[in-house]
């Protein structure tokens, strides 16, 4: 009977959700608290680290530690849900191997293929969180396999990279002196995609029903590009090849530090057709002048790749008593803002795209506080669209980097479309484009319960950074609507979300548990629709990009309520 019981609790695995789903891993992830943030108020929790093996812990002369985690959760996020995983951690001096696997019945995804009657394992399904290896030396740090993936910036709000920490492929070298970092990373988005979804199923349809020899053949490039199939956007029947694109994202940063500050800049790049770009990753100048050397006409060497750029720059304090920071994101930078004030003759009336972050904590004897805002312009995210006067025009591949995960807002699983929310589909700042948010939290322990508490705010208006320009096919007829410059807000609604959020979690020598709950309620919620193409260009001409819908607010109000508790086991066997 012992034998079971420990089987069983070693089978289980607190990586999962420690969160109250996936919208709030921010609040799990408070259940181990740096101790950078903790030093004023929060009594550090001290593990029992004797081994499963008793060793000297050295081989040739580098310290060896292996550590094993499994746990188990479940609680209410729409439908009742329980979850387990596993997670080993292998460390030899520098260099270190981990893996993480959960196995969940939330609904979220299909479940998993099995030999049984039902033909699934029950409606559960398993994630691979992390698995990869690291070096970490004084001045070097490489990281290779798949990882959660966090901004340099500690925020909730986060620009470049989701402070959810989503988990993706990636390849990480950073150096790092006294007073100098500098790093370069690789993420891999799409690869080999075999994913069925509305927009990206047409444009498979649409090539492969082009008709090369004709000129006055409505398939004929690049007419192909915009002639509608009329095909149901679910049926693959007929087609060679299905999915996404092949996309990935280089991001670099290049940082000083002085005493308790921190400045940098950070260059980011995302690019379609293909996976990976070598040159990106290992120029460590900017990519912003690697792209023009590549794409620049009447040379050899010239691509038709045209990536979307992406810089912004970061600043942080980080004092005993209290830390601030801030954060700006620009995209595709012009000077239309200027119009304001200027003759537009001589500034272009382009979008202005920009996002900004900013907030701190304060630490005290009674507990943390923490204050953070951010938000973006319309349209920041987004890609330029294949129905543009210009090189890359026509095909929507070229052009499918906008800063998202996948390029769409919806799947298909059989013939029902699945919706992929802008949370869990962005890159970077979490609520997407067009939206401020405000956020206070607080922090303490008590009787060593950690307990980690947040108020969030969210304003927001139309988002689909996966559609170039929402109801318009092209910049130009937003143009003559009026529309230049930078837009925020210029939406008939607004989503209004408020949202609290509580975790209380305890550490009992190797045992661990949690507890968390939120409440609140969205306002006109953002609801999924397709796009209102504007009237100037023609429903039947419409680019496949513009079959993209668009999350825009509604006149539905709904309650937030979740909540999920969990356990874990921590066992070091060397």
């Amino acid at each position: 009977m012992r034998r079971t019981i420990f089987l069983l609790t070693i089978l289980c695995f607190f990586v999962l959700i420690p969160q109250i789903h996936a919208e709030t891993d921010e609040i799990a992830e408070t259940d181990v608290i740096s101790e950078a943030e903790t030093a004023e108020t929060v009594e550090p929790v001290v593990i029992n680290r004797r081994p499963l093996i008793k060793t000297d812990n050295s081989f040739l002369g580098l310290p060896e530690y292996m550590n094993f985690q499994g746990g188990i959760d479940g609680g209410y996020d729409d439908v009742l849900w329980i979850g387990a995983g596993l997670r080993i951690d292998y460390s030899l001096g520098p260099f270190a191997v981990s893996g993480e696997i959960s196995f969940l019945n939330d609904q979220k995804y299909s479940p998993a293929a099995a030999l049984l009657p039902a033909g699934d394992l029950g409606g559960f399904y398993f994630l691979l969180n992390e698995g990869g290896i690291t070096y970490n030396g004084q001045i070097l740090q490489i990281a290779a396999g798949r990882f959660r993936n966090y901004d340099e910036t500690n925020s909730p709000y986060s620009l470049f990279l989701n402070s959810d920490g989503i988990s993706a492929n990636t390849f990480k070298i950073r150096l790092e002196s006294k007073y100098v970092f500098y790093q370069t990373q690789w993420i891999q988005l799409n690869w080999s995609s075999g994913v069925s979804s509305p927009a990206w199923n047409e444009y498979q349809r649409r090539k492969q029903n082009a008709d090369t020899t004709d000129p006055l053949s409505p398939f004929y490039p690049p007419n192909h590009w915009y002639q509608d199939s009329g095909v149901d956007p679910w049926d693959t029947s007929g087609l060679l090849t299905y999915g996404f694109p092949d996309r990935g994202l280089n991001i670099k940063i290049y940082g000083l530090k002085v005493k308790d500050w921190r400045f940098g800049f950070i260059d980011a790049a995302l690019y379609s057709q293909r996976p990976f770009d070598l040159e990106y990753f290992l120029i460590p100048l900017p990519m912003y002048f690697v792209q023009y050397f590549r794409t620049t006409e009447g040379r050899p060497w010239a691509t038709q790749n045209n990536d979307k750029s992406i810089m912004g720059f970061f600043w942080d304090l980080d004092k005993k008593s209290w830390d601030a920071y801030a954060q700006l994101l620009i995209a595709d930078f012009s000077f239309g803002f200027l119009n304001v004030f200027l003759d537009e003759e001589y500034f272009s009336p382009n979008p202005w795209k920009l996002a900004w972050s900013l907030g701190g904590r304060v630490k005290t004897k009674i507990g943390n506080f923490g204050f953070h805002h951010a938000g973006a312009l319309k349209y920041t995210f987004n890609p330029i669209g294949t129905n543009y006067e210009g090189l890359y025009a026509h095909d929507a591949a070229n052009t499918a980097y906008g800063y998202t995960y996948y390029p769409e807002t919806r799947y298909f699983v059989g013939n029902d479309a699945v919706n992929l929310t802008i949370q869990e589909n962005m890159i970077g700042y979490k609520h997407g484009e067009n939206n401020i948010a405000f956020q206070i939290d607080y922090q303490n322990t008590f009787y060593r319960f950690v307990i980690t508490s947040e108020l969030e705010f969210v304003l927001a208006g139309s988002n689909s950074p996966a559609n170039p320009w929402h109801d318009y096919d092209r910049r130009v007829n937003m143009y003559a609507d009026g529309k230049k410059g930078s837009q925020i807000f210029n939406d008939p609604q607004l989503e209004k979300r408020i949202e609290f959020r509580l975790n209380v979690s305890r550490q009992f020598g190797r045992f661990g548990t949690y507890a968390a709950i939120a409440i609140g309620g969205r306002f006109n919620r953002l609801e999924l629709v397709p796009p209102d193409i504007d009237p100037h260009s023609g429903g039947a001409t419409r680019t496949v990009d513009d079959e993209i819908w668009i999350w825009k607010a509604s006149d539905k109000h709904s309650l937030i309520f979740r909540m999920s508790i969990g356990f874990r086991y921590f066992l070091p066997i060397i």
